[in-house]
């Protein structure tokens, strides 16, 4: 068997592109664009370590993934601009993951 993404399902949601992928051993991804500016974090902790996290615009793409549907669910809500109606709209679109789709 392939190790690669499969696109699964294309759309908009929200007024933003959504593509959804499938790994050929498990996995699900979302791509999508980036709904605002990002400046970026620069900081330095008790050790001297600097972590810089580079700034970022609006439009860019950006991929959420998950080796499960509810792990990626859980990054949609953590981490992307999508309310929790259209995240569910999202998932909805990828198999079952019981029928061994993925």
């Amino acid at each position: 068997m392939n190790n690669l993404w499969k696109q699964h399902y294309e759309c908009e949601i929200g007024s933003w592109p959504i593509r959804l992928e499938i790994h050929s051993l498990g996995g699900f991804r979302v791509w999508t664009t980036q709904a605002e500016d990002d400046g970026g974090i620069a900081s330095i902790d008790d050790f001297s370590v600097t972590t810089v996290v580079a700034p970022t615009s609006e439009g860019r793409k950006v991929k959420f993934e998950g080796d499960t549907i509810a792990k990626l669910k859980q990054d949609l809500e953590k981490y992307s601009q999508f309310d929790i109606q259209q995240i569910h709209e999202i998932v909805s679109h990828f198999p079952n993951e019981d029928d061994g789709v993925a």
